[in-house]
């Protein structure tokens, strides 16, 4: 199963999910000063691993900010990853199965870089 991300609110910060309690809906998460920690699931935004990569071998996130370089266009496109798996920017749509490594990079996330997507 690929692991999640959570991005905890209060803490304006992302962590790796080491665990799911349904019961208790929340997320495990490993603090760090390496003690776990619950967070509920209204207290946090999940980011679903998308089981794809970028050009550096980096597994895309749902909410991940990810730069397209080609020869065909001018600039680099900027786009966030969705829960289509695909990375939708001002007028173009990028499907990760398609593009998996080639020429795609992440560059940050919405929640902690949204100053990424600013023109």
């Amino acid at each position: 199963m690929l692991k999640p991300k959570i991005f905890v609110i209060s803490k304006r910060k992302i962590y790796n999910v080491e665990y799911i309690s349904f019961d208790n809906k929340s997320y495990g998460v490993i603090e760090e000063d390496g003690l776990c920690e619950e967070y509920n699931f209204d207290d946090v935004f999940l980011m679903a691993n998308t089981g794809f990569k970028d050009k550096n071998g980096k597994y895309m996130f749902e909410k991940d900010i990810v730069e397209y370089r080609n020869s065909f266009f001018k600039e680099a496109i900027r786009g966030v990853v969705n829960s289509d798996k695909k990375i939708v920017s001002n007028n173009v749509i990028i499907n990760l199965e398609e593009y998996e490594g080639n020429g795609l990079e992440v560059i940050g996330n919405i929640y902690e870089n949204k100053e990424l997507l600013k023109c």
